[in-house]
């Protein structure tokens, strides 16, 4: 969980809470952090790299168009914890769909159950309103989580060299492919009035 700091990174698979450092080379390698991403004298050279916070790099991609992405202002963890939460939502909202019928057919005919029907419809309003609330719970704490996803939405892609063709820059929702050779600073962050990646040269208040 605490920060990495390494000369080369190849062919490597890394989640961290923490910074990752490489002095050298970032190459074909998965890397996923929740805090920056800095190769600023180095060069990321095919695969995915992904900070939550903001990536720092000297170049990115190559001349042989090793498919390089870049993604800032994503956190892995709270997608996954996301992904999670809605897939157990979408289970407790189709077992709701299942309950309530057979709910409702017992209800009408409260009158003339037998001691045991009304055993099950006890059990099944009990059933029915925890599932209820553990759908509410979710979708609380869902709600949470995507504000603190949308807090990293000013995280920003900075590339001091050289941007090769073909490598491909993600920044929150929002995508970029370079096209043509890119001279450094190259600056990608979401533009606050299209909520576009916009590319500048501009380092002021960089966040170290």
């Amino acid at each position: 969980k605490g920060d990495i700091l390494a000369k080369y990174i190849m062919n490597a698979s890394i989640e961290t809470y923490g910074q990752i450092v490489a002095n050298r080379e970032i190459f074909q390698s998965k890397i996923k952090s929740k805090n920056e991403i800095h190769c600023k004298k180095g060069r990321v050279l095919g695969g995915e790299i992904m900070a939550a916070k903001g990536i720092y790099v000297g170049e990115a991609g190559s001349k042989g168009n090793a498919k390089t992405l870049l993604i800032a202002g994503i956190d892995f963890q709270l997608q996954n914890k996301l992904k999670i939460n809605d897939e157990n939502i979408k289970k407790l909202k189709d077992a709701l769909k299942k309950l309530k019928p057979v709910h409702k057919k017992l209800s009408n005919m409260r009158n003339y159950l037998k001691a045991d029907q009304k055993e099950k419809l006890t059990e099944l309003e009990f059933k029915i309103s925890e599932t209820e609330y553990g759908i509410k719970s979710l979708e609380a704490e869902s709600k949470e989580i995507r504000k603190e996803i949308y807090s990293n939405k000013k995280a920003r892609i900075v590339i001091y060299d050289l941007v090769y063709p073909g490598v491909v820059l993600r920044v929150f929702d929002s995508q970029y492919i370079v096209e043509n050779a890119l001279a450094g600073p190259v600056v990608a962050e979401i533009d606050p009035i299209t909520g576009e990646i916009a590319l500048s040269s501009d380092l002021n208040e960089e966040k170290e």
